[in-house]
């Protein structure tokens, strides 16, 4: 259900993310993507091993 609204909202001009207790990025829109993570894996959050981590992308990702 979270990536049928993340795509619902994917022409919507603002930054959507869901996050997880820990800050893993769960889903996200087009445009949340974009801005904070171009250089990553749209799918990425689709799969608990490959999911980015909003501290770590933050504050260590040299991008």
């Amino acid at each position: 259900m979270t990536w049928e609204l993340m795509r619902a909202l994917d022409g919507v001009p603002a930054l959507v993310l869901v996050l997880g207790r820990r800050t893993d990025v769960l889903a996200w829109n087009g445009l949340g993507h974009g801005l904070l993570a171009g250089h990553l894996d749209p799918i990425a959050p689709q799969s608990p091993g490959r999911r980015p981590n909003m501290s770590r992308m933050l504050f260590l990702d040299p991008h």
